[in-house]
């Protein structure tokens, strides 16, 4: 039997997870592709220096942080138009402050950056991000893992770019319509985009350093104008066409599926779009649209399209005599052309056009940062769903996971979607038991607890302060007849609520795993007003948890984990220390950070003379660490600004 070769696109960072959540779900233990990782990861950098290795990012880790400390110490204390806190009092700069409080204060500033500074050498691994000489940045974490009795430290390294952030993953699975919804209804696949494998060069063929005309040589003379090249082409067609058959519509457009049989039949043309991805773009001195412009050569005309998809030697009428032939693996010496047809043998009226609309399949032309390039062709049915696809070089596709929302975030109600395939990723990194109560208390439109639900007797709770009732209603609706429809019987149960993330309505112990999106600091909340609420919710979330067993999984942006690490550090009393997992991810292009938390054997106790004496001591910018008194009516207003913001966006709207 014949076998499909598939491509996940992967956030880097996450790569031991994605792969371990697709060999479960798809029981893939041995992979047909020696090297699974396509964009290999010795040049993700940059193309034209190495990549360093872990002690040299973690010594410029260090000295980066060690700076930054040292320049915090020697500022003044007293910085005008800032207010701050001096034992326990919020004075001004306009009062005046006498020189032996304002020494004192510099004495212990100067003191304890030191002090933290070396017990994080000495004790905890290095977390934080540098920009090498190159200009390439990079993040480093860690994620402790158990074997046996053993706790083994395992660094993760990271870095943002749209597509420098994700790994190219591949996998075998047999080529039939069984395996295509297999792997399409998968709901942790990477970040979405599934696409079936065509081709990759196996040595480096492009560099930022070629002009265009010889980087369009370089491609002539590889191994994509060879004949082997159609005969992987049309394998990966044939795998396109198990998942626009069985996957896209099932059963529900029978017009779509007869066109598409009459299509490969070769009764009617294909409509079909190239997209070039490129990594490192900024580096090239040419645009990537411009290597599928013809150019003229010894008085013939020669363009990238014709190579990347070959017509002539595809289109006409017996492009598969029997879709449902086995197509047994060949190698260039034992190759014979299924199809060999010249331009004057094929009907004008059956030959395949170009649509960057209305296309039938789009062929992915990506070129990594190693110099490497992939050929593939897309399986998600974006074009169907009036979505971006791979066309767009700012953004990645979205996740069309069913059941599919048109857009990635409502443009009513400011509310962001995490994408599902993300979602899923956090789940598996809790390590969920059937069972579990799973609680997200900054839901948003319930994207993980209605996750959670298709996992085995999970029950799934999620909130937020303001929930927009139509659209929650209406996805928790779409979730439920989803799940109606699967042949599972075994599935938990997802309900979203409207409440505080800080004032939680559930006992002390209930919630067996927290998983959370928590703001970024950018759309839904300032950076000051995360800083203020996140102390809250984690001392919040450390009285719902159950001691010894519960664990806390949170996507943060990239300066909030450090405001958790500091709360989890305050309340080391109730975390286990040091954190799990401290994990640097590409979300999206986005530098953000995965915390992976475990709760004590601790039984909750709320003190509030420690809380206050807590909050004394914090040298922050004036915000408290722990629950003060006028919360409520802090987020009381903060509720009726948003809903007032979103109904006069509305209005305006209208």
């Amino acid at each position: 039997m014949a076998t499909a070769t598939y491509i996940a696109l992967i956030p880097k960072g996450l790569e031991d997870v994605a792969t371990d959540l697709i060999a479960q779900k798809l029981d893939v233990r041995n992979f047909d592709i020696p090297q699974p990782w396509l964009n290999a990861q010795d040049n993700a950098g940059g193309s034209t220096n190495t990549m360093p290795s872990d002690a040299q990012i973690a010594s410029q880790i260090r000295v980066s942080q060690q700076a930054r400390k040292d320049k915090a110490g020697r500022r003044p204390p007293s910085a005008q138009g800032k207010r701050q806190r001096r034992d326990g009092q919020i004075i001004t700069p306009d009062e005046v402050v006498s020189p032996s409080i304002m020494d004192q204060h510099k004495k212990q500033s100067l003191k304890r950056p030191l002090q933290d500074e070396q017990e994080t050498q000495e004790n905890d691994p290095v977390v934080g991000t540098v920009k090498i000489e190159s200009g390439a940045e990079f993040a480093m974490g860690y994620h402790y893992r158990t074997q046996s009795t053993n706790r083994h430290l395992e660094i993760i390294r990271s870095h943002p770019g749209l597509w420098e952030g994700l790994a190219w993953w591949t996998f075998g699975l047999p080529q039939t319509p069984e395996a295509a919804r297999a792997v399409s209804s998968t709901r942790g696949m990477g970040c979405g985009p599934l696409l079936a494998l065509v081709t990759t060069t196996s040595s480096p063929l492009l560099s930022f350093t070629q002009t265009k005309y010889e980087a369009l040589q370089s491609l002539r003379n590889s191994s994509i104008s060879s004949p082997l090249y159609v005969h992987e082409f049309r394998r990966a067609l044939v795998t396109w066409y198990h998942h626009a058959s069985t996957v896209w519509n099932d059963s529900k457009d029978t017009e779509r599926q007869t066109n598409l049989k009459e299509k490969m039949k070769g009764l009617r043309p294909f409509a079909y779009r190239i997209s070039i991805v490129r990594e490192n773009t900024k580096d090239y001195s040419y645009p990537r649209q411009e290597l599928l412009e013809p150019i003229d050569e010894n008085d013939s005309v020669f363009t990238l399209a014709n190579l990347l998809v070959p017509i002539h030697k595809l289109s006409g009428r017996n492009l598969f005599l029997s879709i449902d032939d086995e197509l047994s693996d060949v190698t260039q010496q034992d190759y014979k052309p299924i199809v060999e047809k010249k331009d004057e043998d094929v009907d004008h009226d059956l030959r395949w056009r170009v649509d960057l609309k209305q296309f039938d399949f789009e062929v992915v032309f990506a070129i990594h940062a190693n110099g490497h390039v992939t050929v593939a062709i897309s399986l998600r049915p974006y074009q169907l769903l009036g979505t971006k696809c791979f066309s767009s070089s700012s953004r990645l596709p979205p996740d069309v996971l069913e059941p599919h929302l048109a857009i990635g975030s409502d443009a009513k109600t400011d509310m962001v979607r995490l994408r599902p395939s993300t979602a899923n990723l956090l789940i598996h990194m809790a390590q969920l038991q059937p069972g579990d109560i799973v609680l997200d208390p900054c839901a948003g439109m319930g994207t993980i607890p209605l996750e959670a639900s298709f996992q085995t007797h999970i029950v799934g709770f999620g909130g937020d302060v303001y929930l927009p009732n139509s659209l929650v209603s209406s996805y928790s609706h779409q979730i439920r007849q989803f799940q109606d429809t699967t042949t599972s019987t075994c599935k938990g149960v997802g309900e979203m609520m409207q409440w505080d993330a800080a004032l939680l309505p559930f006992r002390d112990g209930f919630v067996d795993a927290i998983i959370s999106d928590l703001p970024f600091g950018q759309k839904c909340l300032s950076a000051i007003e995360l800083k203020n609420f996140l102390p809250l919710m984690l001392s919040e979330c450390a009285r719902v948890l159950t001691p010894t067993t519960g664990r806390m999984v949170l996507l943060c942006g990239g300066g909030s984990h450090i405001t958790v690490m500091d709360t989890i550090h305050l309340l080391k009393e109730f975390w286990q220390q040091p954190c799990r997992a401290v994990r640097p991810v590409n979300i999206s292009g986005i530098l953000a950070w995965i915390l992976v938390i475990d709760r004590s054997s601790n039984p909750y106790i709320f003190d509030q003379e420690c809380m206050d004496k807590n909050n004394e001591n914090h040298t922050g910018s004036g915000s408290t660490f722990f629950p003060i008194s006028n919360h409520r009516a802090r987020v009381r207003k903060m509720t009726s600004k948003r809903r007032q913001r979103n109904a006069d966006k509305s209005l305006s709207r209208s």
